[in-house]
């Protein structure tokens, strides 16, 4: 059986930083059932073959060295016969800001997809794919001085099209690596909680123009 393991990027993170993950693997016909359960390190947001599905804010904060909150899906409807690709973008804050703790960054999934005559298993692990690169702009102060909130600055042409979906050439991203996570996290508890639910999705429109503008 296959293991999941806490993994992020061999480069250390630093304050205020996103990563993002791939896991690409194959069916050879369409689950009669599929779910994953994810933690991590401090928020995650999760695609199935292009599809985002979960919502904010996810887990909820916990203590870091006694348990980690764990959030399950239901993808059935999500997976396809043939290639299919987990996408994550996982947020790291750092810092010991009222609700969270230090700890270090990590992700952790285990998906299970019931075939006909089998059980396929998906886990983080060495397989997993990351890129130090986001649409989000790394290293920004925090907003207060309790660091609750990270600021948040995005750029999308900092990202490749269609990274979350099957197809995509991953290559030339870096192998993700056990994180000390792995070492530290407790025990992964189930979240009570209902996840963070997404209410609406607007389109940012550019109104002005400043001369040689720098992010």
């Amino acid at each position: 059986m296959s293991n999941a393991y806490w993994i992020w990027r061999e480069e250390p993170a630093l304050q205020n930083e996103t990563a993002r993950f791939r896991r690409t693997f194959s069916l050879t016909e369409k689950p009669k059932t599929a779910n994953i359960t994810i933690s991590a390190h401090h928020y995650f947001k999760l695609w199935v073959n292009g599809k985002r599905v979960n919502g904010i804010s996810s887990p909820a904060p916990s203590v870091f060295q006694k348990h980690k909150l764990t959030l399950t899906y239901e993808i059935t409807d999500l997976l396809t016969e043939g290639e299919n690709v987990l996408a994550f973008t996982v947020l790291w804050l750092d810092g010991g800001a009222q609700n969270r703790t230090r700890g270090c960054a990590g992700l952790y999934f285990r998906m299970e997809a019931e075939l006909s005559d089998s059980v396929v298993t998906v886990c983080s692990d060495e397989h997993c794919r990351c890129s130090g690169v986001s649409e989000y702009i790394p290293h920004l102060p925090m907003r207060e001085k309790r660091e609750l909130t990270g600021s948040t600055r995005v750029d999308l042409s900092r990202i490749e099209k269609d990274w979350d979906k099957p197809g995509f050439d991953d290559s030339g991203w870096e192998k993700a690596v056990i994180s000390p996570a792995e070492y530290l996290v407790g025990e992964l508890i189930p979240q009570e909680i209902p996840d963070g639910e997404v209410k609406e999705e607007w389109q940012p429109e550019l109104i002005h123009t400043e001369k040689d503008f720098r992010l």
